[in-house]
């Protein structure tokens, strides 16, 4: 005995589950919705979807608070980094972020904010 399935649960199960893609079409998978998509999940996959779409967002938000709290600046700095942000600018703001944000890291954050994949 092999569970409480039987054998046409099984195969939809597999079905379901199964994906030929590369690593690079998985993730594209969760960030570009296909318009073409038959199902209702399809559709608003990705950036689209009410709940995930706010994930940006929330990214800055939390970098934000990685550069204000002291004990994980070197984290906020490699995030800083990691966007794009100068050396130098990016050892600013993170010594600073509390008081102020240069332009060269507001220009960052709004690109991170507006991207569309």
């Amino acid at each position: 005995d092999e569970g409480h399935w039987n054998e046409a649960q099984h195969t939809i199960y597999a079905s379901a589950h199964a994906f030929d893609g590369s690593i690079l079409d998985r993730f594209m998978l969760l960030v570009v919705p296909d318009s073409s998509g038959v199902d209702h999940v399809s559709r608003f996959r990705g950036l689209t979807n009410g709940q995930w779409g706010l994930v940006p967002a929330l990214a800055l938000i939390g970098l934000v608070g990685l550069l204000v709290k002291k004990s994980t600046r070197r984290s906020g700095y490699v995030a800083l980094l990691a966007l794009g942000v100068p050396e130098a600018v990016a050892v600013v703001d993170t010594e600073g972020i509390e008081h102020h944000v240069s332009p060269e890291t507001l220009k960052k954050f709004k690109a991170f904010v507006n991207q569309k994949a």
